[in-house]
């Protein structure tokens, strides 16, 4: 089940940013993961290569993974915050030894919360899906 704003919502996914537009206009309201429409930083708590996102449907947390380090990222994303969307949060590390467990990813692809909040990521390259509760 995909919550993530269906049709209020349009996602556009640049090399480094993620991008949200409010559909009609289609004018561009916000970039998480950079300061700003035009940075493209590295910085540690920007992204690289952002492949998913999902709105957590209890409260205002966005969580995209970022495949380039194999984690995800947790960003505040309250209406009161939305310039910027704040990042507080990182989940997994980069994975060179390519090792399972209960906090290392190996190429996730997507992430998916359900209408009770739980988030369901795809570990791709661990061939499995993790499941977290009280995200």
């Amino acid at each position: 089940i995909m919550t993530f704003l269906a049709l209020v919502l349009s996602v556009l996914i640049f090399p480094q940013a993620l991008a949200y537009w409010d559909c009609p206009n289609l004018t561009g309201v916000n970039v998480i993961g950079q300061n700003n429409f035009a940075s493209t930083s590295s910085a540690t708590s920007s992204l690289q290569s952002p492949i998913s996102a999902a709105r957590n449907p209890k409260n205002d947390e966005l969580f995209v993974i970022n495949q380039e380090t194999e984690q995800l990222f947790g960003y505040n994303v309250s209406e009161s915050n939305r310039i910027g969307g704040s990042y507080y949060y990182s989940f997994g590390s980069d994975n060179p030894s390519k090792s399972a467990s209960s906090t290392l990813l190996d190429f996730p692809t997507l992430l998916v919360f359900d209408e009770n909040g739980r988030l369901f990521v795809s570990d791709t390259d661990n061939n499995r899906v993790l499941w977290f509760d009280n995200v």
